[in-house]
């Protein structure tokens, strides 16, 4: 036992004390300030991964195995950082199962080396101690072979069921703490919802353990389903008998809508119900599917019958349609749209068959697979798309409900990589009518003293306007088919402008909680009826309440007159009297609305105005947690009805 001591505990120690570091750095850097509130975990499962060298006789192979097992905590530690500076969130298993979308679409400038060097230095640190450890320390010898191996198999079995035993008391005893606002949390809820306060609480290991235990494990719950059909709403059913077009606009902030530049877009904000204080932070997919549903729910493995999403409540009595200039396979869009009741699904290649030309495109496009575009901004524009959606988009013979996901105005936009749309900007006179407007200070560019950055935002400009000539023409084939009085159109965007750090270089800030300048996006719901009638509660068009894409789905169905069950959603409609000012990020784990800012709805992260008082922010912060409680036990029943 002490020769197996005296040649491991060294190598075991400075294994133990490198895993700290990366703890600590790693906490420093998604902003989390102390330790874990249970630390003990964290040290228990990095503990038991080290002991492995008890059964490993070589010490250059314990040398190896440990230096394998500390590049795992560097590549950890990059990860988080680097998902913290991009999206302000921790790394969660979820990640794994969009890791072929990230990939795609993914910039390497986002690898910024500032990020990951001090990562690399300390696992180079690491190695380098090991390697003169194993030069400098004299050659031990065991005098009876055989007394190693039972005794290093003996000191590892000790030592894994001592970890073992304690590890469990102590997850026991956190899992009955996950508390937010003094009312315990159900663990799995706190993982998927509340990552960062989970990270803080179990540590980074202790927060990888519980995710994939859930995964192998899924705790069983009682599937939640309450009722509540009544409406507190004034507008319901104003518009009954109408079309639905929503429209989810790939990064729509209302800085870019302008008289000028983008007149269509421009005169439903004047004309239309515009909610001007609508904000957004999430992933396309994340948004896409909260305005089609009114919540968000990670799967990818299992059969879905989303009975309380839009298409599938409407279908009955109207022509369901989902338009998206994309393959079926990104974020699994040919099955999760057919879960969600779209009876007809058109992607890519359904909008563009073999021969199409014009004269933008004379020698034709042809499939995606076929690199018609690439994700360095050269995707078909959004006014070539909408002339091959119209007739998907609208049908003159039956009530329809149409949801179109745009894709122009994705970014980057520096338009100076090898495929880019910038030649086309200029081709169609959008980069000159933007200059001009920035001359003439009728649009004002928010990085116009930013040479760079200038450039970046006259381009995602071009894109806006593409988009606005897009919309014209569906707005000019509605009248002309006399249906524009007879349709609601919801224009929402699904996130800030993030590429090149637009959204934190427009607010010149790096703090991430800073909610009032840097999430603001569009949302714009038009109908004349529906204006007529809300300016009669109302002296303007604008809807001065916090929102987000969570009212989308609600609110539709509340305008038509739809009987719905308000539970199985994560709000209510914008016109409810129970509305809930206040939003959940999925993609960032935290709560927010255009004052306050909170990863937990308890502490407050950041807030805008600190005169005004925050309970009401918590109290609406705890009952969407709840709700998004409901809602995935929802999910979980939407499952087991394929399964069964």
């Amino acid at each position: 036992m002490h020769q197996v001591l005296k040649m491991k505990a060294p190598l075991l120690l400075c294994y133990m004390l490198f895993f700290i570091i990366f703890q600590i750095m790693t906490f420093s850097y998604v902003h989390i300030s102390g330790i874990p509130s249970y630390f003990m975990l964290d040290l228990l499962i990095a503990l038991s991964l080290g002991s492995i060298i008890f059964m490993i006789k070589n010490r250059i192979a314990s040398v190896v195995y440990l230096c394998i097992v500390m590049l795992l905590y560097m590549i950890l530690f990059c990860t988080n950082a680097i998902l913290f500076n991009i999206f302000g969130d921790v790394f969660s298993i979820e990640y794994l199962q969009v890791l072929n979308e990230a990939g795609e679409v993914f910039e390497w400038s986002y690898l910024k080396p500032f990020i990951m060097v001090p990562g690399i230095l300390v696992f180079l640190a690491y190695v380098t101690i090991n390697v003169l450890y194993i030069i400098f320390w004299k050659k031990d010898t065991y005098t009876v072979e055989r007394s190693y191996v039972v005794t290093g198999m003996f000191t590892f079995i000790a030592s894994l069921l001592t970890f073992g035993l304690i590890f469990s008391v102590n997850m026991n005893f956190a899992n009955k703490t996950t508390k937010v606002n003094g009312e315990l949390v159900r663990d799995d809820a706190f993982v998927k919802t509340l990552t960062k306060k989970a990270f803080k609480h179990y540590g980074m290991l202790g927060l990888y353990y519980k995710e994939l235990s859930l995964e192998i494990r899924p705790s069983k719950k009682e599937i939640i389903s309450p009722t509540d059909f009544e409406s507190q709403s004034e507008y319901e059913g104003i518009l009954e008998g109408k079309n639905v077009i929503t429209i989810m606009v790939e990064t729509l902030q209302s800085f870019s809508i302008n008289k000028e530049l983008t007149p269509n877009l421009y005169k439903m904000q004047e004309e239309a119900i515009y909610f001007n204080k609508n904000f957004s932070v999430n992933k396309t997919n994340m948004s896409e599917m909260i305005g089609i549903t009114g919540s968000y729910y990670s799967f990818y493995d299992y059969n879905y019958d989303i009975d309380f999403a839009l298409p599938n409540i409407l279908k009955h009595k109207y022509k369901t349609t989902y338009v998206h200039d994309n393959n079926g396979s990104f974020y699994g869009r040919s099955k999760t749209m057919r879960y969600f009741g779209f009876e007809n699904i058109v992607l890519h290649d359904d909008l563009y068959p073999e021969g199409f030309t014009n004269e933008l495109y004379p020698d034709g496009i042809n499939g995606w697979e076929n690199d018609t575009w690439h994700w360095s901004g050269d995707y078909t524009l959004d006014s070539v798309t909408i002339d091959q959606a119209l007739p998907y988009l609208i049908d003159e013979n039956n009530l329809f409900y149409s949801f179109w996901t745009t894709l122009s105005m994705h970014g980057p936009y520096d338009g100076t990589g090898r495929y880019s749309n910038y030649s086309k900007w200029q081709k169609l006179g959008y980069l000159d009518k933007v200059k001009k407007a920035e001359n003439n200070k009728t649009w004002i560019n928010p990085l116009i003293d930013d040479a760079e950055y200038k450039g970046y935002l006259e381009y995602y400009e071009c894109a806006v306007m593409d988009f606005d000539v897009a919309l014209g023409k569906l707005l000019d084939a509605l009248e002309e088919k006399d249906l524009l009085d007879d349709t609601l159109i919801v224009i929402y965007g699904d996130h800030e402008a993030y590429y090149h750090d637009i959204y934190l270089k427009s607010a010149h800030t790096s703090d991430k909680t800073r909610v009032d300048e840097l999430y603001e996006t569009t949302l714009i719901m038009y109908n004349k009826d529906l204006t007529d009638y809300y300016l009669t509660k109302n002296i303007a068009n604008y809807y001065n309440t916090f929102t987000s894409p969570y009212v989308v789905a609600p609110t539709i169905l509340d305008l038509l007159g739809v009987t719905f069950n308000k539970e199985n959603y994560v709000n209510y409609s914008a016109f409810d009297n129970r509305y809930l000012p206040i939003f959940y990020s999925t993609q960032q784990k935290a709560f927010m609305n255009d004052n306050f800012y909170s990863y937990d709805g308890s502490k407050i992260e950041y807030a805008k105005d600190s005169s005004i008082s925050s309970e009401s922010f918590k109290r609406n912060a705890a009952l969407t947690l709840n709700r998004l409680g409901v809602v995935d036990s929802l999910y979980e029943s939407c499952r087991d009805k394929q399964t069964d």
